[in-house]
Parts: structure tokens; sequence; C-alpha cells
């Protein structure tokens, strides 16, 4: 609804996203980290942009399943605003540490989540802005608020900096599921409660023009810095980044290329107790010509630190994307070089292969398929061997109509003799010898206008442990969905 013409409310009741496309699979073996996923729904996508901030504080995909949700957005003048209010029916965040995350969901545990956000653009293009996050549930709370903005200094030269604090209160049973940190909880006598609190900044400066760009970034994230309603991974850890690229262009228009960049940078990242967890140096060698192509070569020579060994890698990584024809864009990106495994602290050697292709048959059919091959090997042999497909086909109709069917299938398999740690024989953790997933999703789509839609789908998935001597089906549903507009 909107309330002015600048100011707009959306609000649900019960939502369902089951129309929402599914999230593309990835794969999550031999990571320390939490997989990153793009939001999709449709509540939280509108107006997202205005709780954007130089570190992603508001993650909205940490809300798994609201039971009603307010949003009010909007911009006066140089004023830009918005707030979320969501209660969610389970509780999700991130636990993050200096080599690595672990998202927690703590199901049927029903969490309340606000966000207020606050812009200010003054002198052109320099910006102040404030943010505050507040995440409840049963034993359980955590608040963030930052100060961020962007100064230039002029046409050339700008800062942009953050500055964050958060403080956490666990229960004492959510201590003994979680190990939320390793030394600062401290609790008040006779208080079953414990405290956590940290702070957090980073500070860029960049210098831009049409044929230099340069960048200078610290960042200190507190051990015990929390931001459990966006997606920080990392915490308890200092780093020091300086880069620089140089760009040329051809003195005359037509030829092969029509653009070329090298860049080069350095880092170095430190825990908050001054032990070196990564210093690396990279480069890449990029150019941009004909047929929408740009292709090129990227590498990195890293000393990090992981179980209290320092490893030296050398990584490549060579990419190309270009349109042989209107509407047919091919690509291919294969990486390859060392790589720490992290189950058995040694370094191995990974290829990783990946095409892909999207094409625009025609006004009515576009097609797109991701295909990655992955294998590890060491001293010993080969590790594992992965494989993901991602495909997905739309077919439309007319204007108002539209199918859309997407496949995902994963395949890793692992040389359980070569791991030290013993594999389960829990299908859900993808730590089995064997591990095969597919999912389906088809919808159809019909439009009246924008938010007046009807829609029609299925969707199933499975699974195949060394157990099974096929995928098994575990999930299959049908929905119909209709939905109505008011204009107010």
């Amino acid at each position: 609804m909107g309330i002015t013409e600048d100011t707009y409310l959306n609000a649900t009741i019960n939502p369902d996203f089951s129309q929402v496309e599914a999230d593309r699979a990835q794969l999550d073996i031999n990571r320390t980290f939490s997989i990153f996923f793009d939001e999709k729904r449709p509540f939280f996508l509108d107006g997202s942009d205005y709780f954007n901030s130089l570190n992603r504080l508001v993650h909205t995909r940490d809300i798994i399943e609201p039971d009603y949700g307010l949003k009010v957005t909007g911009q006066s003048g140089s004023h830009s605003y918005g707030a979320i209010a969501v209660n969610d029916a389970h509780t999700s965040f991130l636990l993050p540490a200096s080599q690595g995350s672990q998202l927690v969901i703590l199901e049927n545990v029903p969490s309340q989540n606000q966000i207020l956000r606050y812009n200010y653009d003054f002198g052109g293009k320099n910006t102040l802005g404030f943010l505050s996050t507040h995440k409840t549930s049963d034993g359980y709370s955590n608040q963030m608020t930052s100060i961020d903005g962007k100064y230039w200094i002029n046409e050339s030269h700008s800062i942009s900096y953050q500055l964050m604090h958060s403080s956490n209160q666990y229960s004492a049973q959510m201590q003994i599921d979680y190990p939320i940190s390793s030394s600062s909880l401290h609790s008040e006598p006779g208080i079953d409660q414990a405290n956590i609190a940290g702070n957090a900044y980073q500070v860029d400066y960049e210098y831009e023009t049409r044929e230099w760009e340069a960048k200078i970034q610290l960042q200190r994230f507190d051990r015990d810095f929390r931001a459990d309603l966006g997606f920080v991974g990392r915490v308890d850890f200092s780093k020091r980044e300086i880069g620089v690229k140089r760009i040329w262009y051809p003195s005359k228009q037509g030829g092969w290329w029509n653009k070329i960049d090298l860049s080069g940078k350095t880092e170095y990242s430190e825990d908050t107790d001054g032990v070196k967890l990564e210093q690396s140096v990279k480069s890449k060698l990029k150019f941009e010509g004909q047929y929408q192509s740009n292709y090129g070569l990227a590498w990195v020579l890293r000393n990090r630190l992981w179980d209290q060994v320092y490893f030296d890698e050398k990584v490549y990584v060579a990419f190309g994307v270009f349109e042989p024809l209107a509407g047919l864009r091919l690509g291919v990106r294969y990486r390859w070089g060392d790589n720490i495994d992290f189950v058995n602290t040694q370094l191995g050697q990974v290829k990783s292969f990946s095409p892909s292709i999207s094409w625009q048959v025609n006004q009515n059919i576009l097609t797109s398929v991701k295909y990655t091959k992955q294998s590890f090997d060491v001293a010993q042999g080969e590790l594992f061997n992965a494989s993901i497909v991602n495909f997905r086909l739309s077919y439309l109709f007319d204007e108002r109509s539209s199918l859309r069917w997407t496949l995902q299938q994963l395949d890793i398999r692992k040389n359980s003799v070569l791991y030290n740690s013993y594999l389960n024989a829990d299908p859900t953790d993808n730590e089995t010898p064997l591990f095969k997933s597919l999912a389906t999703q088809l919808l159809y789509t019909y439009r009246v206008n924008p938010q007046t839609l009807v829609f029609a789908g299925y969707s199933d998935s499975g699974f195949q442990d060394e157990r099974l001597s096929r995928i098994r089906n575990t999930d299959r549903g049908v929905f119909v969905k209709f939905s109505y507009a008011w204009q107010l």
C-alpha cells in the first residue's frame, strides 16, 4: 500500500513462497564457511536496497518461515528510511569464527526480528547512515547497531566506513548446545544467562579514474561480534588489503578488443590475538572484446593457517564468456592448483571445470544450464569427486502466462579410506562415501497485473546414499495459489 507517493507499506500474514524458484545447488564439500544464498522471496525483495550497507548486516534469508511481517520503506528529499518487523516460526543465525562458520537453526523456536535503517544524502554523493537489528527468541537475543557512510574527497577519491557494535544474551542450555564463545561469556551471579559483546569496523579508501583504480581496506571484527540478522560469517580477525588496477582502451574502435585490465592486490589477516591467519597476493588479467566477450586468467599465491599448520597454496583460474549469436551466451571456468584438505589437515590438488550455456531461443523460449565437476587429489590418491547440474527452461506463452521448469542434481563420491574422520551413515549431512540428490520444480504463472496472479506448481526431491541402488523420492508437493491486489 502506498501511504504517500514516496512511502510504501508491505504487510503479510502466514505467507507461502512455494512459487519462488529454488536456490541454485552449490557444492559445499571441503568448505569451512557457510554458503550464501540470495533472497528471492517477493515480500523481502521489495525495497531491499534501502537496507544495504558496506557489510551484509541485513540478510533476510535468516528469516525462515514468517508468521506475519510488516515493512515500511520510503524517501523524502535527502532522507531515506526503512523498517521491518517479522515474527518467524523458527530461529536461525550464523555462529562465526576466524576460520569458519556454522549455521544454527532452532526449529519450532519462534523468533522476533526487527530492522531499522536510516540514510541521509548530503553534499552531492556523500552519505551518512544508521542501522539497527534486533533478534530475540526463548533464551536468546542479539542486538546490532552500526553507523556507516561514504565521503567523496573529490571526483576520484572517496572514503567509505562502517562502525558496528553488537550484544548477545544466551541461556545456559544454548551455551551447552552451541559453544558460542571460548573466552568472553560472562554472567551475573544467580542469573542463568550469559552475555557477550563485540565491536567491528571497516574503512575503505578508493581511487578511480578512467585508466586507474586503487583501493585500501582495513577491517577488524572482534571475537564476540555477531550480526544474527545479517550474513557475517567471519569474526575474530583483522585484515589489511591493498589493490590496484590498470585499464587500457584501444586507440580506435573495431579491433578484436575494447578493454584490457590488469589488477593485483595483497592481503594480510590475523586473529585478534595477533596470530597470522592468511597472507596472499592475487592478480587478474581480463580482456573484453567482440561478441560481448570477456576472458582472462587469475592467480593466487597464499599462505594460510589451518589446524595450527601453515600451508602454501598456488591457485590458477581461467575463464571466458562470449555471445557467438544473439541470445546465446557461452561460458567456461577452469580452476586448478593447491587446496587445503580441511578434514585431514593436508595439502591437496583441486581441479574444477564449470561450463555454462544461456540461450534465448526465441521470444518464447529461454533455457540455461550450468555444470560443475570438481575433483580433489592427495598424495595417496583421489580423496573425492563431485558434480552438480543446474538446469532451467522457461516458456512464455504470451505476456500473461508462462511455464518454468528447473532441475538440480548433486553427486558426491568420497574415498572413505583416505578420510581420517569417521564418515557416519546419516545422509542428511553429506558425509557419506556416496551422496546423490535430485530436485525438480514445475511452475505455471498467469498474470492479470504485476500483483494479481495465479500459480500452479509441482516440486519433488530425493536422495541416494551407499545403502540405496537409486535415488529415493522423499518430498513431493502440488500447489495452486491465487494473488489479488487492490489499489489503495
